[in-house]
């Protein structure tokens, strides 16, 4: 996850939503505004599913409901 927010923003986030207990689950902070243009990102909130191989399952502009990101996490 990344965020253009200040930096003790994100981490009120990631401790109110205890990020820190998925191993997998990765929170920064974009100080170089990278991943907006890196991404051809449309809007925000942006979401994007990898496989083990790096490899981009799907990925949703604007969110996504929970039930089709676990969806997209638990295909084999």
């Amino acid at each position: 996850m990344t965020s253009y927010q200040p930096i003790f923003k994100i981490k009120e986030f990631e401790k109110k939503f205890n990020l820190s207990a998925y191993k997998n689950f990765h929170v920064g902070r974009d100080v170089r505004y990278f991943f907006g243009p890196f991404y051809q990102l449309k809007s925000t909130p942006f979401i994007a599913v990898y496989d083990a191989q790096h490899k981009l399952l799907t990925s949703w502009d604007g969110g996504a409901p929970v039930d089709k990101i676990l969806s997209a996490i638990n295909k084999k």
